[in-house]
């Protein structure tokens, strides 16, 4: 007699995880503009899923110049728009927050370099 062992293998596959991972880093995505800004900015948010969001901008010297939004955000489009304040030409930084997930950009102001 002879006898034989079934060996089987198992394949998986990590596609489907990479798509996820693509998909969570595009949860939220912030434009801004005009960027170089003058006297105003806008901004549009748009997120996949609803939760509490922060949008803030800081200066370079990492001072908080306003808090823009902070609240419970629908999924979808949002714009929200800011006066600069007088005298602030320099860069300026937006930070948006929403869950573990953090949008950074850069504002320039329109004569700076």
């Amino acid at each position: 007699m002879t006898g034989s062992a079934e060996i089987q293998t198992t394949a998986t596959s990590t596609t489907s995880s990479i798509m996820e991972a693509k998909e969570a880093s595009n949860i939220v995505t912030v434009t801004a503009f005009p960027n170089p800004f003058t006297d105003n900015i806008n901004f549009q948010v748009e997120t996949k899923q609803s939760g509490q969001g922060v949008l803030e901008v800081y200066n370079m010297t990492g001072q908080k110049v306003k808090t823009i939004f902070s609240g419970y955000m629908n999924a979808g489009r949002q714009r929200f728009s800011m006066t600069v304040p007088a005298g602030q030409t320099s860069v300026l930084l937006y930070v948006f927050t929403m869950g573990n997930q953090r949008i950074t950009g850069k504002l320039l102001h329109q004569g700076s370099r």
